[in-house]
């Protein structure tokens, strides 16, 4: 599982890369999985939680993915991670925002501090009170880390997931330029970026030989002129020579 995914985001970073450098690829897969945030982590395992087995599928089919998941979770999450991902999944659907930005972050997740930022998140909405500070605030640092300003949107890092090497608008993430995109419509994207980068790189091999050429022909060019000039030369020495010597009026003089 763990390989599988990891060949499959090399895969993706890759096209997303202008360089076909292996090297520069090691360097990208290892700041973003140094970078990467809970989010990942935290949405795998409530799939895992919310997990049902399909009606037309073996139990022996089912419990091989259920446990191949679980072996993943548990190599990445240790318990205490794991807890807290629970938690914010046992505060149902209303709480899906107050989820995504929990996880957003990169550091640990710490309990007593989700419980209490999950108590004030809707604290007006459960209670009834006109407080709505707490729903307020988190309700723009949403639209804030989901929404930054049009001149930052084709910025690296990404204005939605902080990724380096990806804009917001080319984000696949939730809340990012292109995460409306489902699996194939995302597969004909990268299709189509890959596309115009070999259309960019036949039209700078181009415009190179292009500019061979013309350097080769201003060569010639200079080369024909050299040639031609000394022809010129040549053909004025050869006819001064032919002509003998030249009458200048002045008698000689007799040395006697």
């Amino acid at each position: 599982m763990l390989s599988s995914e990891l060949n499959a985001k090399a895969a993706e970073l890759a096209e997303e890369m202008d360089s076909e450098s292996g090297v520069e690829l090691e360097t990208v897969l290892e700041r973003y999985y140094e970078e990467q945030t809970n989010a990942h982590a935290a949405h795998k395992l409530k799939a895992w939680v919310n997990m049902e087995k399909p009606k037309d599928e073996t139990v022996d089919s089912f419990a091989a993915k259920w446990n191949k998941d679980c072996k993943d979770i548990e190599a990445n999450m240790d318990w205490y991670q794991i807890k807290c991902c629970l938690f914010l999944n046992s505060l149902g659907h209303k709480y899906q925002g107050f989820f995504d930005i929990a996880t957003s972050a990169t550091g640990k997740l710490e309990l007593q501090d989700l419980m209490k930022r999950a108590a004030d998140h809707r604290r007006g909405e459960d209670t009834g009170e006109a407080n709505n500070s707490g729903v307020a605030l988190a309700a723009a640092e949403k639209r804030h880390k989901q929404q930054p300003t049009n001149t930052d949107k084709d910025r690296w890092p990404c204005g939605n997931c902080g990724h380096r090497f990806h804009t917001f608008n080319q984000c696949f993430s939730s809340g990012g330029g292109l995460g409306h995109l489902d699996a194939q419509q995302r597969k004909r994207w990268i299709n189509a970026q890959k596309m115009q980068r070999e259309q960019r790189r036949q039209q700078h091999h181009q415009q190179d030989n292009v500019q061979r050429e013309r350097a080769d022909q201003s060569r010639e060019i200079r080369d024909l002129k050299q040639t031609i000039e000394e022809q010129a030369h040549l053909v004025q020495t050869m006819k001064r020579g032919r002509a003998g010597p030249v009458y200048t009026g002045i008698p000689e003089l007799g040395l006697g």
